[in-house]
C-alpha cells in the first residue's frame, strides 16, 4: 500500500504494516492528490505545483514535472504506465511520459481541473470547474467532445458497465453521457 500525506510525505507500507520506504514530494507540501501505482512507479500530484514520481521498490525519486497550478487531480495511467494524465489548477490537462515525466501534450480546459481523468476507448475524460465534461484524444490531445454540465465538476467521472460516463456536479446533479 502507498499513501500520501498532507506533510509532503509518501509512504509505502507492507501488508504486515512495516514501512518499506518514505519519501517527500516537497517539505510541507499538501499532497491532496490520490496516488497512482504502476508496476514500477508511484505517481501523485501536490499543491507545490508538481507531479512527482517515485520508484515503487526503493522510493527513490524518478522525476518531477512542474505544472502551472496546484495538482489535486489523481493521475490516471494507461495500462503499462507509459503515459500519465493529470489535471491542474492552471486550467489544463496534461499527458506526461511515464519514463521521464516529459510533457507529451497539454490541453487548455477553460477551468481548473480537480477531477481525476478517466481513460476510456482511447479518450481521456474529465470534469472542470467551468462546468464542462470534456474528452481528449489520449494519443494526441486533440479535443473530441464536450458537454455543458450546468455547474462545476469537482468529482471524477466513472464508466458504467453499460458504457455510460457519469459525473456528479457541484449542484448535486449526476450527469450521464454515452
Amino acid at each position: 500500500m502507498v499513501v500520501a500525506s498532507r506533510d509532503g510525505g509518501v509512504t509505502r507500507v507492507d501488508r504486515d504494516g512495516r514501512v518499506r520506504w518514505r519519501a517527500v514530494t516537497s517539505p510541507g507540501a499538501d499532497n491532496d492528490s490520490g496516488v497512482t501505482v504502476t508496476s514500477d512507479l508511484v505517481v501523485l500530484g501536490s499543491n507545490d505545483g508538481h507531479v512527482h514520481a517515485f520508484d515503487l521498490t526503493t522510493g527513490a525519486r524518478r522525476w518531477e514535472q512542474g505544472r502551472p497550478g496546484w495538482v489535486v487531480s489523481t493521475p490516471a495511467s494507461e495500462p503499462g504506465g507509459d503515459t500519465f494524465f493529470v489535471g491542474d489548477d492552471g486550467d489544463g490537462l496534461s499527458a506526461l511520459a511515464g519514463a521521464t515525466g516529459a510533457e507529451r501534450w497539454r490541453a487548455r480546459t477553460g477551468g481548473d481541473v480537480a477531477s481525476s481523468p478517466l481513460i476510456v476507448g482511447g479518450l481521456v475524460v474529465h470534469g472542470s470547474h467551468d462546468g464542462t465534461l470534456r474528452a481528449w484524444d489520449a494519443a494526441t490531445g486533440a479535443a473530441r467532445w464536450q458537454v455543458a454540465l450546468g455547474a462545476a465538476a469537482f468529482a471524477s467521472p466513472a464508466r458504467t458497465a453499460a458504457g455510460w460516463v457519469v459525473i456528479a456536479t457541484h449542484a448535486g446533479e449526476i450527469v450521464a453521457v454515452r
